[in-house]
């Protein structure tokens, strides 16, 4: 592969190279194919694949790793893999040939493959329920990673795909919602207490050493750190746990040292995550423990001041759209809640505050992120963005 690559990078022409850059096509095509056809297969008589081997699944593994680019081959594998019931040895195989490293990384850097993500949930599922080993080897081979790169991305685009990909990746609501629930479930038995412990140190650590360039690889490992902690807030209990180890607090200073930072390849990225990280703490104010939790540990401070310190920023007309779209989308939650309140819930609310916030005694922040709002948008007021 890296031979071939090179080739064509090389513009070198001569024929035998010519020839491997045909076969190397061909065989993509080819590997885009089996896999549709055994997906097709599997769809109507799974017991067909019961003797599926070692050795099946290995050369299937090097052909996915070998074109990670291919969506069809990619996703039509995942497709077949999630529709075998599949016996312990054959999961086992799979873990082992690094199944879950390869679609961390197809997962992360192709956000708009919606399809493969849905049988990839559905996987890792039929996996866990093989046994309690196979959970432990999910939870050892950091499944996680996998199942958060689809989880914290499923509503986001890839605008760089072309228009009618993108019609092909678009999940039905039964879709989304069956993964973000089968997701959840499988978050519950792979995220333990300190993996939330973790990425707060993961996260303190990388705010102390952000130096003025970072690498794609850096970028990446942190986005994955904030990407399980946003999912993790699906869970009642991380989401209180992250909340009373201050895990808001850390979010909000890495928050103000990359908008401080000139613009880089991935900054618009971070920043969305971290904005999804509050608004998955107002979500899991649905419940009393955490509602009170989020106003001692003023949750919703840190939030609107991560929000005004991005709005107080000149930033390109895409993050400043993306932030607050997210952020109304974050108030659209917590009027939701307040919408399933009971007449005796609705009775003690204070009529005078934002999301904890009172306009009494935070007065100044509240009117410093309505300024920042009004900045914002005077950013495309010329233009047809709304």
């Amino acid at each position: 592969m890296k031979f071939i690559n090179q080739c064509l990078a090389e513009g070198v022409t001569n024929e035998p190279k010519k020839l491997a850059f045909e076969e190397w096509k061909d065989m993509a095509d080819l590997t885009d194919a089996g896999f549709k056809l055994f997906a097709a297969i599997a769809n109507i008589d799974e017991e067909c694949f019961d003797k599926v081997d070692r050795k099946f699944i290995e050369s299937s593994m090097k052909l996915l790793t070998g074109y990670p680019t291919r969506r069809i081959g990619q996703t039509q594998a995942m497709n077949f893999f999630s529709n075998l019931d599949l016996k312990e040895v054959q999961a086992k195989a799979l873990l082992e040939c690094d199944l879950i490293k390869h679609l961390y990384s197809v997962l992360l850097t192709n956000i708009g493959w919606k399809k493969i993500g849905n049988y990839v949930v559905d996987l890792l599922d039929t996996i866990s329920d093989i046994s309690d080993k196979m959970v432990e080897m999910l939870v050892k081979k950091d499944a996680v990673k996998a199942l958060v790169s689809i989880l914290h991305f499923i509503e986001d685009t890839d605008p760089e795909l072309p228009e009618e990909i993108r019609e092909i990746e678009i999940l039905t609501s039964e879709e989304k919602e069956e993964t973000i629930d089968t997701g959840k479930d499988l978050l519950d038995i792979l995220i333990e207490p300190q993996t939330i412990r973790n990425i707060k140190k993961a996260v303190d650590d990388f705010t102390a050493a952000l130096g003025p360039k970072l690498s794609p690889t850096t970028i990446n490992a942190i986005r994955i750190e904030l990407a399980t902690l946003n999912c993790a807030n699906l869970i009642d209990r991380f989401a209180t746990l992250s909340q009373k180890i201050d895990a808001g607090a850390s979010v909000e200073e890495l928050g103000k040292k990359v908008i401080a930072m000139n613009d880089f390849d991935g900054k618009l990225k971070m920043i969305v995550d971290m904005m999804k990280i509050f608004n998955g703490w107002i979500g899991s104010t649905d419940t009393s423990d955490n509602e009170t939790l989020f106003a001692e540990k003023a949750t919703g401070k840190k939030y609107i001041d991560l929000y005004s310190s991005i709005l107080s920023k000149n930033h390109p007309e895409e993050t400043v759209v993306d932030v607050m779209t997210l952020f109304e989308r974050g108030l659209a939650k917590k009027v939701a809640i307040v919408k399933a309140y009971t007449p005796e819930q609705v009775k003690e609310i204070d009529q005078d505050t934002v999301l904890g916030l009172s306009h009494k005694t935070e007065k100044a922040t509240i009117e410093k992120a309505s300024s920042n709002t009004t900045r914002g948008m005077t950013s495309f007021k010329d233009t047809d963005t709304v």
